[in-house]
């Protein structure tokens, strides 16, 4: 019997520790708003996976990202551009780098 409840407990423990784990990683560490070093352009990624991207003083809504491993993801505007977690922000794949704010 106590191994049992011992083994219900374990196994809920786990559980709630992975479950506190997936929730502290994953997308939200890319929310923010990013300013590009080139050009001053300002990219928002937000909740649910959407993005905006204001370039010149002109918005441009309804944009999508989506993580593709632990320091890619993949904005679509509406082509890919790829970009990779560094210090500080993002580089794309042009070599610019967009520092969080």
């Amino acid at each position: 019997m106590k191994r049992t409840k011992l083994g219900i407990l374990g196994s809920l423990a786990l559980g709630v520790m992975l479950a506190a784990g997936a929730a502290g990683c994953g997308k939200a560490k890319w929310e923010g708003t990013y300013i590009s070093s080139k050009d001053q352009s300002q990219l928002d990624l937000m909740p649910e996976h959407k993005a905006i991207l204001k370039v010149g003083g002109v918005s441009t809504p309804d944009l999508s990202w989506e993580e593709k491993g632990e320091d890619k993801i993949v904005v679509h505007v509406p082509f890919p551009i790829e970009m990779f977690r560094i210090t500080g922000g993002l580089r794309d794949q042009e070599g610019t780098e967009w520092k969080k704010k």
